[in-house]
């Protein structure tokens, strides 16, 4: 996770949900519970407001905290964003994981709410959003991916995906978000014009 040292971290209610105050409660009763549990420090006492929780970070905790709390996010199914980003959309698949520009390894839980947030922020060229499938039987395998790269001088996106390895070029971040939710749907993309 490469956030720099945030001074809080907000939960809220994936968009199924209704933000209701019992949802805001009960999702701060479960990261207290679950903190007391594993003998987490850092947390500050958390503020209830609008349709999401937030906790305030004691310095030095930051990291750890974090990391934690991402995987609470993913396992109970809540948005988490920082100071700076949104982390987790609410709505992350443990089928996939994905990495952006920048990162240095591969995240489990993709999210198809996350799409087209992530793919109309890549504003540089270069900027990328690849989602692989998650293999149990060998994490390390990210053979089976689809790639989105912003090509920005062009007002377009090449999208790849392998195997085999193919690409083609997409008008906007629209077509790229579209083509990339069909894929995880699994899908057929052989309409495009694919080149090898």
């Amino acid at each position: 996770m490469e956030c720099m040292n945030p001074t809080s971290i907000t939960l809220f209610s994936p968009p199924r949900a209704s933000g209701k105050p019992d949802e805001l409660a009960h999702i701060r009763d479960t990261v207290l519970s679950l903190a007391e549990e594993d003998g987490i420090e850092g947390l500050e006492s958390p503020q209830l407001t609008g349709s999401e929780v937030t906790f305030g970070l004691q310095a030095g905790f930051e990291d750890d905290v974090l990391a934690w709390i991402d995987d609470v996010a993913l396992s109970e199914g809540y948005g988490l964003r920082t100071d700076e980003e949104v982390l987790r959309f609410g709505d992350e698949d443990v089928s996939f994981m994905y990495q952006l520009r920048g990162d240095d390894d591969l995240r489990l839980g993709a999210s198809r709410a996350g799409l087209e947030p992530i793919v109309e922020s890549m504003t540089e060229d270069e900027d990328f959003i690849k989602i692989t499938r998650f293999n149990i039987d060998d994490p390390g395998d990210e053979d089976t991916y689809i790639k989105a790269t912003n090509l920005a001088s062009l007002d377009g996106f090449t999208l790849e995906v392998s195997p085999p390895r193919r690409t083609t070029i997409l008008a906007d971040a629209t077509q790229a978000v579209q083509v990339m939710q069909r894929w995880m749907d699994g899908e057929s993309l052989a309409e495009l014009s694919w080149s090898d």
